[in-house]
């Protein structure tokens, strides 16, 4: 996991929207905060109860069922049990005040943290890192990979190559580089990385459990797919994702992007935090799930929001 290229979901500076949904507000950054470059928040007002995992079972073929057959075997042998998507049908929970950055943290950011504390990353000591073939452009740092010295691909998804000298400066690996890319989310941090991230920014902060993530990414709705509702059409007008036939024809770059893009490139949710789905792969403080689904959001925990 440590040498995945997993996102980090932390944050960058943008105002947050005049007018929130009333379970959030602006949080004002003090002046240590500003003098990093860290994130505005928004912070959550009282204890908040939503409905945490999938709420469309009911409206997918197959998906309900499912779900009960799971919960049969969980009953059976008496231990928790996961869907391969790490899914679960919704259930109802409860969640204590906490604040969250508006934007991912980006390269910029990032880079600020390395320079003042000369930390090294995980994927810098392992000297290598999971690439999506679709963006490497050097055909010899492909070769390589599947060469005899190469690292090889992830067997059942070829298209993620393990590449040499890859890590947050390097996104693409050798010949690659972060230039115009500053305002990007950082990529290639582990868990570990993310935790010295938020020991470095104060204030409390640290990676978000499961359910904070999801409360923020769902902005105050309830029972849809999506953090605007249930339209997916033109979704690539609202967030960052592989446009196109996967497989065959590559990315068509109908939402303007082919690797990430900037941390507040589409429209914040009600709550004012923005990219909420899309653009890279997520951590979080939750174990209970593969880390390399989730979101890494870097917020000040309750007792730290005065």
């Amino acid at each position: 996991m440590s040498r995945s290229a997993v996102a980090f979901f932390l944050l960058l500076t943008g105002a947050a929207r005049s007018k929130l949904a009333p379970e959030f507000e602006a949080a004002p950054l003090t002046d240590e905060e500003k003098a990093k470059g860290l994130t505005q928040q928004v912070r959550q007002l009282s204890n908040s109860w939503f409905s945490f995992g999938s709420t469309i079972a009911d409206e997918i073929d197959g998906e309900a069922e499912a779900y009960a057959a799971l919960e049969k075997e969980e009953q059976q042998s008496g231990q928790r049990h996961y869907r391969r998507d790490g899914n679960r049908a919704a259930t109802w929970a409860r969640i204590k005040p906490f604040a969250i950055d508006i934007t991912a943290v980006t390269n910029s950011q990032f880079q600020a943290f390395v320079r003042a504390t000369k930390y090294k990353t995980e994927a810098e000591a392992f000297q290598w890192s999971f690439v999506l073939e679709a963006l490497v452009k050097d055909a010899q740092v492909v070769a390589e990979v599947d060469g005899p010295t190469g690292y090889g691909r992830v067997k059942d998804a070829p298209h993620w190559m393990a590449v040499k000298g890859a890590y947050w400066r390097r996104p693409e690996g050798p010949g690659s580089s972060l230039r115009g890319r500053g305002g990007h989310p950082a990529v290639h941090i582990s868990y570990k990385d993310a935790e010295a991230y938020c020991a470095w920014a104060g204030g409390g902060r640290r990676l978000p459990t499961e359910k904070e993530w999801e409360m923020a990414a769902r902005g105050g709705l309830e029972d849809e797919p999506f953090p605007w509702g249930s339209q997916a059409a033109k979704a690539h007008e609202r967030c960052n994702g592989w446009t196109g036939d996967f497989t065959k024809e590559g990315n068509d770059q109908a939402d303007g992007w082919v690797g990430t893009a900037p941390v507040d490139a589409y429209e914040p949710n009600a709550y004012g935090i923005y990219n909420m789905v899309g653009t890279r792969l997520l951590l979080p403080l939750s174990l209970s799930l593969p880390l390399s689904l989730f979101a890494c959001a870097c917020r000040k925990s309750r007792e730290a929001i005065g």
